[in-house]
C-alpha cells in the first residue's frame, strides 16, 4: 500500500522529500470510530501543545491519553480552547499515545475533524493534531514525519503521506477517480447531480481563474466528497473546506438530495467558491488572515461572476444572487460591523457584506457591467509583484489596488467606514454607502 501511494504521489507532484524533523507520528485507524495518534520525538520534550484552537468538546470528551502517567490540560482562547499533553510529574518524555473517537460535529469557522463516508470510510483533518514542543525552556514548532495506517483492506489517500502537515487524509476502500483537473474520492451516497456538477465545474473554474490570474496551467486538485450522514443527521448542511491543493465537501442531511436534484447550481457555486480559495492561497497565502471578508467575501463575489461566465446563471439568477447577498448583509450588519463579525459570532457577515463590497467595487470600475469591473479589480490584485502579494495585510492591498485604479480617497474612506461600523439601521447604512460611491442607479 505504501509503495502504491508513494508512486501515485510522485506522478501527480504531491511527494515531499523527507527532511530532518523532530520525530514521528503514527495515525492509525483501529476501528470504524476509533483512532490512535502515537507521537515519538527524537529528543525528550517537556510538553506537546496542540496549537489549533477548537470550539466544542472534541478534545475534552473524545480524546484520551493512553497512559495514566500523562494528562491533557486545556487553555481557553476566547470561545475556543487549545490543549497540552504532558506527564503528571512534569518529567520529560519521548513517546506518548492519544486515543480518539470519530467526531463529526460542525465546528464554527473551522474544519471538520472527521467527515464520514456511507461505506465506512472517513476523512481526517490533521490540523488539530499539529503543534509545538517545549524543551530547554523554549517552544519549538514540531516538524514530524508521519505514517498513516488504515484498517486492513483499506487505503490511505492524501497530499503528503510522509509528513504531519495540515491536510485531509482519506481512510477507506473507495477507488481514486481521475477527472479533468482533479483526482477524487467520492462517497457512493453523494447524489449524482451534486457529484457531476461539482466535478464538471472544476476545470471550467480553473480555466477562468487561470486567465484572470495569468496562469497557464493549474495544478490537479484532490477532491474528497463525504456523505456519511445523509440519513442520520437531523437537519441539513453542506460545507466545503480547502487546504493546499485539496478540497473536502461534507454533505449532511436528507435535504441534500432534494437540493441536488432541485437546484444543482448551488453545488456548482459551492465548488467554485472552494476552488477560488485554492487560487487565492496560491497567489497570496495570507489573503484574509487580517480580515476574513477579504477571502470569504471575495470568493463568494467571484463565484457569482464565474457562475455567469460559465453559463450556470442567467441574467435573472445572477441578479438574484447579488440581491440576496445584499439582503443578508443588511440582516447581519445590525449585530456587528464587518470587521467585528468573526469575534462576535457573526461570522456569516464576512461572506455576505464582503461579497456586497466587492460588487460595489465592480460598479466603481465599470458602471455598465459591475461583474466585469469586479473581474478587472481582481486581475489587478493578482498583478502585484510577489513581494506585494506576500504581505500580511490584505485589506491594505485591497485599498492600494483601488487607488491604483483611480478610486478617489473619499470613496475609499466611505468603504472603510462601512467595514468598521455597526449600524442600528443597516439598510440605510448600505444606501448611504451607495450614495457616497455614486452607485444608486448602476447596472449589476
Amino acid at each position: 500500500m505504501r509503495v502504491f501511494l508513494a508512486a501515485f504521489a510522485v506522478v501527480f507532484g504531491w511527494f515531499t522529500a523527507v527532511s530532518a524533523s523532530d520525530g514521528e507520528i503514527t495515525l492509525k485507524r483501529t476501528g470504524e470510530a476509533n483512532w490512535i495518534a502515537s507521537y515519538c520525538f527524537d529528543e525528550p520534550v517537556d510538553a506537546f501543545k496542540f496549537t489549533r484552537p477548537m470550539t466544542g468538546d472534541m478534545r475534552q470528551k473524545y480524546w484520551q491519553v493512553g497512559d495514566a502517567a500523562f494528562e491533557l490540560t486545556y487553555e481557553p482562547n476566547g470561545r475556543e480552547t487549545t490543549a497540552t499533553i504532558q506527564r503528571t510529574d512534569g518529567a520529560a518524555f519521548r513517546c506518548v499515545s492519544l486515543t480518539m473517537q470519530t467526531y463529526t460535529n460542525r465546528p464554527e469557522k473551522n474544519y471538520f475533524a472527521f467527515s464520514t463516508f456511507s461505506d465506512g470510510g472517513a476523512s481526517l483533518y490533521t490540523g488539530y493534531l499539529t503543534g509545538i514542543v517545549h524543551r530547554v525552556d523554549e517552544w519549538f514548532d514540531a516538524d514530524l514525519r508521519a505514517k498513516y495506517v488504515p484498517l486492513e483492506g483499506s487505503r490511505v489517500f492524501t497530499r503528503d503521506p510522509s509528513r504531519l502537515t495540515q491536510q485531509f487524509v482519506y481512510y477507506g476502500k473507495q477507488d481514486v477517480l481521475e477527472r479533468d483537473g482533479a483526482v477524487a474520492v467520492i462517497d457512493p451516497a453523494v447524489p449524482a447531480a451534486a457529484r457531476e456538477i461539482i466535478l464538471d465545474t472544476i476545470p471550467e473554474v480553473n480555466a477562468q481563474m487561470g486567465t484572470l490570474f495569468g496562469v497557464k496551467k493549474a495544478p490537479r486538485y484532490m477532491i474528497f466528497m463525504a456523505a456519511g450522514e445523509l440519513l442520520t443527521f437531523d437537519g441539513y448542511t453542506h460545507k466545503g473546506g480547502t487546504m493546499e491543493r485539496q478540497v473536502l465537501f461534507t454533505l449532511k442531511g436528507p435535504d441534500v438530495i432534494k437540493v441536488a436534484n432541485g437546484d444543482p447550481t448551488r453545488y456548482a457555486k459551492l465548488s467554485a467558491h472552494e476552488i477560488i480559495h485554492l487560487w487565492q492561497y496560491a497567489a497570496w497565502e495570507t489573503l484574509g488572515n487580517d480580515r476574513p471578508w477579504m477571502h470569504e467575501g471575495s470568493a463568494d463575489a467571484l463565484s457569482y461572476e464565474l457562475m455567469r461566465r460559465i453559463g450556470h446563471y442567467d441574467a435573472i439568477k445572477y441578479g438574484e444572487a447579488w440581491e440576496t447577498a445584499e439582503k443578508r448583509c443588511v440582516s447581519m450588519l445590525e449585530r456587528s460591523s464587518v470587521h467585528e463579525g468573526p469575534s462576535t459570532g457573526n461570522f456569516g457577515i464576512v461572506y455576505q457584506c464582503g461579497a456586497t463590497i466587492n460588487h460595489l467595487v465592480g460598479g466603481l470600475l465599470d458602471a455598465d457591467d459591475w461583474g466585469r469591473g469586479l473581474w478587472k479589480f481582481w486581475g489587478e490584485m493578482a498583478a502585484w509583484s510577489a513581494v506585494e502579494r506576500s504581505g500580511p495585510q490584505s485589506e491594505d492591498l485591497f485599498f492600494k489596488t483601488l487607488a491604483k485604479l483611480g478610486v478617489v480617497e473619499e470613496k475609499q474612506a466611505a468603504i472603510r467606514a462601512f467595514l468598521e461600523t455597526k449600524s442600528s439601521d443597516p439598510a440605510a447604512a448600505l444606501q448611504t454607502l451607495k450614495e457616497q460611491l455614486g452607485l444608486l442607479n448602476g447596472a449589476v
